[in-house]
């Protein structure tokens, strides 16, 4: 018995369109679901180096939900470059840049 294997000038003729709403749906779980279709791995004759995708169309794409974290901006802590707060200079010992420090005599 000989292995199938999927010939590439069918697979034009093949392809199929998906029309999804996305309206009350999670970004997420859609988002799985249609990279499921785009790479072709709900047709029988999948394999992994061939072009196997169908075609998808989202529609009402900007009534999607976003659950969890997604929804909510992050707070940042005061340290992290991009918070827009200068950080804390937290270093012990170092009197090198204390005003004062070279009138200061060490025993």
């Amino acid at each position: 018995m000989s292995t199938y294997f999927p010939s590439g000038k069918d697979l034009a003729g093949r392809r199929k369109w998906y029309v999804i709403d996305a309206a009350g749906q999670t970004v997420g779980h859609l988002a799985s679901e249609v990279a499921s279709i785009l790479s072709g791995k709900r047709s029988p004759e999948w394999t992994p180096f061939m072009d196997m995708g169908d075609h998808v169309v989202v529609i009402n794409a900007r009534k999607a939900v976003f659950e969890g974290k997604q929804g909510r901006p992050e707070a940042l802590p005061p340290s992290h470059p991009l918070s827009g707060r200068p950080a804390r200079d937290n270093r012990q010992g170092d009197d090198s840049e204390t005003p004062g420090a070279s009138d200061r005599t060490r025993h």
